[in-house]
């Protein structure tokens, strides 16, 4: 690479692990709280279902603004550090000021506005992470995977980690706790990361454009991407109470399902580089698609908790590859707007849970939790099929990475 790497860049290519260190103290605080967001608001502040909506709604609003906007930072040529420090000491304040102050008012006048602001965090570590892994001559697939794996392992940690906290003490202690932990990922963020940190991969001109526009490949790369998080968030909506309310399987179940998924999602976002590498990313979000809706159709008809664990294994392939290989993919429809491109595969994710989540609110109230989860298959087969139109991205161009 031409660009002389600041030494606190070099400090990351020697122990790229202090990286990925950073993005999982980034994701552990969210994962701790975020699930418990719905029981806080009922069961903490005395609200019911339809201000959980409300909070949930604004919050994915805020974040696709925010996402949008960071994104456009860094593509215009903003350093990163501060950016990351803004928003990961915005998630902060926001987990700190409800501890202090809990209530529902507080939480929308304060809490949701810092948390919308802070949830750009995770887009702004992942377009980092592209960004160092172009600057230190790494292949962007495979660090991109790391990252994911980063921010799944504290997915993996938080939410159990939360409910055992909350049914110990109580939420105040979560919140305490997810605050002290972001404070302490500024400092990583600080510490690590040099202040000339930036997208390498535009030139004087781009910066003056403010109002360069989105590739529309980039936009309908996002549409199966989309698609494949609203049925993990449906299914995830849905799957607890139809495991223990229409099958009457054991409480452990659900639990019992979700590390197998996981599990199996960390095998695969590890090991899907090669042959995303091979058969190209198109091919494998393409596959994505087939295998969610081979989970959806396998899931509704189950009668046992061995059959829902086996099959929960199926369910981790899916999403494993598109959580893997997702943003690479969508990246690679727009190469010189890093920032841009990722935004919106965080916009994917922030939106299809969002989606999910109103889908089930919807069909949970008319249909069965099993039906439910049967629409989940034509969703993820339209993924697959939309996915056959598109087109390959255009080669980038050649980096000595490669």
């Amino acid at each position: 690479m031409t660009d002389q790497i600041a030494p606190s860049l070099r400090r990351l290519d020697r122990y790229p692990v202090l990286f990925l260190f950073t993005v999982f103290l980034s994701a552990l605080p969210i994962a701790l709280a975020v699930p418990l967001f719905s029981l806080y608001v009922v069961d903490g502040l005395g609200r019911s279902a339809i201000h959980v909506t409300i909070v949930i709604a604004s919050l994915m609003t805020l974040t696709v603004l925010a996402n949008r906007y960071f994104g456009r930072k860094i593509d215009e040529g903003a350093q990163v550090r501060p950016l990351l420090v803004l928003t990961v000491v915005a998630d902060g304040l926001g987990f700190g000021l409800q501890a202090i102050y809990p209530g529902y008012w507080s939480l929308i006048i304060l809490g949701i506005p810092l948390w919308g602001i802070g949830a750009a965090s995770v887009s702004l570590f992942m377009t980092a992470g592209r960004l160092f892994a172009e600057k230190t001559e790494r292949e962007p697939l495979d660090f991109n995977a790391y990252v994911r794996m980063a921010i799944t392992l504290g997915w993996i940690i938080g939410p159990a980690a939360g409910f055992t906290i909350y049914g110990l003490l109580d939420f105040e202690i979560i919140f305490y706790l997810s605050f002290a932990l972001k404070l302490a990922c500024a400092g990583c963020v600080l510490l690590l990361f040099p202040r000339n940190f930036t997208n390498h991969n535009i030139k004087d001109s781009d910066k003056e454009r403010a109002d360069h526009k989105v590739p529309n490949a980039l936009v309908v790369a996002c549409v199966p991407v989309f698609l494949l998080f609203a049925c993990n968030s449906l299914f995830v909506s849905a799957a607890p109470l139809y495991f223990l309310g229409e099958l009457n399987l054991p409480t452990s179940t659900p639990g019992l399902a979700f590390a197998v998924k996981c599990i199996v999602e960390m095998l695969v976002i590890y090991y899907i580089a090669a042959p995303a590498r091979r058969f190209g990313e198109r091919r494998m979000i393409m596959l994505s698609g087939i295998f969610g809706g081979m989970f959806f159709l396998s899931i509704t008809q189950v009668t046992s908790v061995e059959a829902a664990i086996l099959f929960s294994g199926l369910e981790g392939l899916y999403y494993g590859i598109v959580a893997g290989i997702g943003l690479t993919f969508i990246q690679s429809y727009a190469p010189k707007q890093t920032g841009v491109a990722t935004a919106w595969f965080s916009n994917a994710l922030f939106g299809g849970g969002l989606a999910g989540s109103l889908v089930f609110g919807t069909l949970g109230t008319i249909t069965s939790y099993q039906s439910t989860i049967f629409y989940c298959s034509f969703i993820a087969l339209s993924a697959f099929i939309i996915t056959i139109a598109i087109r390959d991205a255009a080669p980038a161009p050649s980096q000595a990475a490669l």
